[in-house]
């Protein structure tokens, strides 16, 4: 739901004294708000790589994924969420220093913003 709402603020370009409206908006809306921004990232990760979409363009730095994952990530050139989702498990596990847990962490954390990894 946050990069919903931080999202949202950029694309809408509310002025300072709307978005605490649109903030208490949002949190009076949250389930309805929250099963149609995680539909529309579903939508959105089956979409050709090449339409990318604003998430798509989040930085690893930016995730909470945990600081291993982001520093191999980094050394391998893979600095935002859409070039992270071009990659398959596989892939991702012939990096040195990347195991399977950190490989869950990946998978769960574009799980939880409606994506996953390419198919092996």
């Amino acid at each position: 739901m946050d990069d919903f709402y931080e999202i949202s603020l950029e694309s809408l370009v509310l002025p300072k004294m709307d978005r605490e409206l649109f903030r208490r908006f949002v949190e009076e809306n949250k389930k309805p708000i929250e099963a149609l921004w995680l539909r529309f990232l579903a939508e959105e990760a089956s979409r050709p790589k090449d339409d990318w979409t604003p998430v798509m363009f989040t930085k690893i730095e930016d995730t909470p994924l945990p600081n291993l994952a982001k520093n191999v990530l980094k050394t391998h050139d893979i600095t935002m969420v859409g070039h992270l989702v071009q990659h398959t498990p596989k892939d991702l596990l012939g990096f040195w220093s990347l195991g399977r847990c950190t490989l869950h962490e990946i998978m769960k954390y574009l799980e939880t913003i409606g994506l996953e990894l390419a198919s092996d």
